[in-house]
């Protein structure tokens, strides 16, 4: 269980990884393992293969080795080289401190330990599959930001927490004071169901907004301007 949550939250990281150093860059860098490609695509996998085939199907072994032991280490020494190399291409590109751009990450680290710590004190009582859906959300409303951020050339990173990224440490909260073990999931839903609508809303204003910016349409038909000869 621990080894599905690593590769979860590492995936997650990632992620978020390429899309600071794209902002930080201005070059979105694909290495040969990258967040936004073999990451995502990582997580699907799993996922599919374990819709198609069962969660037994992670039982079978490859070399005297169980797979749900051998894939999510592997998943997340990949998923430690993309930071790794995101990091180095920011600090190439901006040439400043390491200190000062581990600052801008503070935040996204911190709700990942949040997360961490959400699931060690309560694992016996957190259904997986919410953990799954309730922890992804946050951080995604934080890469969008800093997508937007990077194509308008407007505004600076969110150096402090977003509502939305709050909601672990909530849960964690209420873990400790409160024995119900059904309290716990109920938040977990509750806080799933509120990120996406947010994330949904939040999504929609973007689109408007990036294709105001740009003078493009995506969600809507634009007319074409004559051209005056």
């Amino acid at each position: 269980v621990w080894l599905c949550v690593g590769m979860t939250l590492s995936g997650y990281a990632a992620f978020y990884a390429a899309t600071w150093e794209e902002y930080q860059t201005g070059t979105l860098f694909l290495d040969f393992i990258s967040g936004p490609v073999e990451g995502a695509w990582g997580l699907v996998c799993c996922s599919f293969l374990s819709a198609v085939l069962g969660v037994t199907f992670w039982d079978n072994e490859i070399g005297g080795v169980a797979i749900k032991n051998l894939v999510p280490p592997i998943y997340m020494l990949g998923s430690l080289f993309s930071l790794k190399t995101s990091f180095q291409h920011a600090l190439e590109a901006k040439k400043s401190s390491a200190i000062q751009l581990l600052r801008q990450l503070v935040p996204v680290s911190l709700y990942h330990a949040s997360c961490l710590a959400l699931f060690y004190f309560n694992s016996e009582r957190i259904k997986l599959h919410w953990f799954i859906f309730f922890t992804p959300l946050p951080p995604s409303f934080r890469i969008r930001s800093t997508i937007v951020a990077h194509i308008t050339k407007q505004g600076k990173l969110q150096q402090f927490f977003y509502p939305l990224e709050l909601f672990p440490l909530a849960a964690l909260i209420l873990g400790f004071s409160t024995a119900d073990k059904d309290a716990l999931t109920s938040f977990m839903v509750f806080g799933t169901l509120i990120s996406f609508v947010v994330y949904m809303a939040s999504m929609l204003a973007i689109i408007s907004d990036i294709c105001t910016f740009l003078d493009i349409n995506c969600l809507t038909i634009k007319e074409k301007k004559e051209i005056k000869e």
